[in-house]
């Protein structure tokens, strides 16, 4: 008798989004917590073409956060749950840092006010560091300034 050999059922490794579920819950993180991180990267493997998490990095979650602010035009608290799912991702289940998001605190707060380009705050933190240290408060009002106005500047043309 020949041995039976099942298909599509790999013994060794669970799926990326059952790896998900198992830190989740063993987090005890709530059921609906669960199912609204599992949908977010789903959307983000998705967008990138059915892409590994492991194979992206820091471009490919910005490309995915400045298109749900542009494209879809989500709020800013939308936005940052996308991006609280992904930072579980990354630092939680594939146990990575990338980029720009070991800066981001625990909670996956991005950085920059409600309403706010994505892009436009990412800018501006990165010209902060570019100002002298400790930077005064003419520079910070001026930095500001520069920030709100490229802002603007961009909305204006977008629409």
């Amino acid at each position: 008798m020949a041995p039976t050999i099942q298909i599509g059922i790999s013994p060794g490794k669970p799926k990326l989004l059952e790896q998900v579920r198992d830190v989740i819950r063993r987090k005890h993180y709530s059921f609906r917590t669960e199912q609204t991180y599992i949908d977010w990267i789903r959307r983000f493997i998705l967008f990138h073409r059915k892409r590994h998490p492991n194979e992206m990095a820091e471009a490919e979650v910005t490309e995915f956060l400045t298109y749900l602010a542009r494209e879809r035009n989500v709020a800013a608290s939308t936005q940052n749950q996308a991006l609280s799912a992904l930072l579980f991702l990354y630092k939680e289940v594939l146990q990575r840092e990338i980029g720009w998001l070991d800066q981001v605190d625990g909670r996956g707060q991005i950085r920059g006010r409600k309403g706010s380009d994505p892009s436009i705050g990412f800018l501006c933190s990165q010209y902060s560091d570019l100002t002298p240290s400790p930077p005064s408060i003419s520079s910070n009002a001026i930095h500001s300034r520069m920030c709100h106005r490229s802002a603007l500047l961009r909305n204006r043309n977008t629409r």
